[in-house]
């Protein structure tokens, strides 16, 4: 049960997809610790605390990156409207730029439109590299190309989105 407390202790301070009320937040994080906890005893019976916490965040982490992933990709920026306190609708940005830095949303959207204008293949890494959270030797792998060919065709990249983006 430490394992599971210090796991989500730790989990807590991770900041909250938007597309998830703190709420469910919290309870999908719980219950998917529980699980993963479930799931390392079964594999190993013997396991200590650090083993089982270790464990735990692992699960949890991946399911926070898929969660994040999932959000950059298909949660809307911008909606009609959202309700206020006095139930009248607000701006969006307004409403936005209180949760959220509003730097980070234009610089958001425009890294949407940057990445959008790359080619297959360099959205394709790109994808592996920072979404998937893969090791330039993993995509070279997956790719049947070089370790260094992936790391200059990335370098290739990120200067072009610098380009885009400036």
């Amino acid at each position: 049960m430490q394992g599971i407390k210090a796991a989500l202790q730790r989990a807590q301070r991770w900041q909250r997809p938007p597309n998830w009320t703190k709420r469910e937040w919290q309870a999908e994080l719980f219950a998917l610790a529980r699980a993963a906890a479930c799931q390392c005893l079964f594999e190993q019976p013997d396991a200590d605390d650090n083993t089982l916490t270790r464990y735990i965040l692992a699960a949890l982490k991946r399911f926070w990156r898929e969660e994040w992933a999932y959000a950059a990709r298909c949660v809307p920026l911008v909606e009609p409207s959202l309700p206020t306190d006095e139930g009248e609708p607000c701006d969006v940005l307004e409403f936005v730029a209180t949760d959220w830095d509003e730097n980070r949303i234009i610089l958001r959207l425009a890294l949407q439109e940057a990445l959008a204008r790359l080619s297959e293949k360099d959205r394709f890494l790109v994808h592996c590299l920072f979404w998937e959270g893969k090791s330039q030797a993993e995509v070279a792998q997956g790719l049947g190309i070089s370790r260094r060919a992936v790391r200059k065709r990335l370098n290739a990249v990120l200067k072009k989105l610098r380009a885009m983006l400036e």
